[in-house]
């Protein structure tokens, strides 16, 4: 008598991956290894343009409002916004300046 013989039980395809062991790569800023090192306000002035005008305007501890237009006052084909302004304040933190809170 001749017996069937099955394929076995599924696999799924999440038990199939190999399982890593060990720590995977070190996050410096979730482990306290690393801190910022502040550096002093250098500024920036080698080149004229939107980004450093508005970064010299954020060391200096302006508002958002009062940045945004006076990048449009200063550059009249600008169309920086307020998003904008956001991601030049945290290019400067992780840069490593003492960036003021944003008004």
């Amino acid at each position: 008598m001749a017996t069937k013989k099955g394929k076995g039980k599924k696999v799924s395809k999440k038990s199939k991956k190999k399982v890593k062991t060990g720590k995977r790569g070190s996050n410096k800023v979730r482990d306290g290894k690393v801190s910022k090192k502040k550096v002093a306000y250098p500024p920036f002035g080698e080149k004229k343009n939107i980004g450093n005008y508005a970064k010299n305007m954020i060391l200096q501890g302006k508002s958002t409002t009062d940045i945004v237009d006076a990048v449009v006052r200063k550059f009249e084909e600008s169309k920086i916004n307020s998003t904008a302004v956001s991601y030049y304040r945290a290019a400067l933190e992780t840069e490593g300046f003492d960036v003021p809170a944003a008004n």
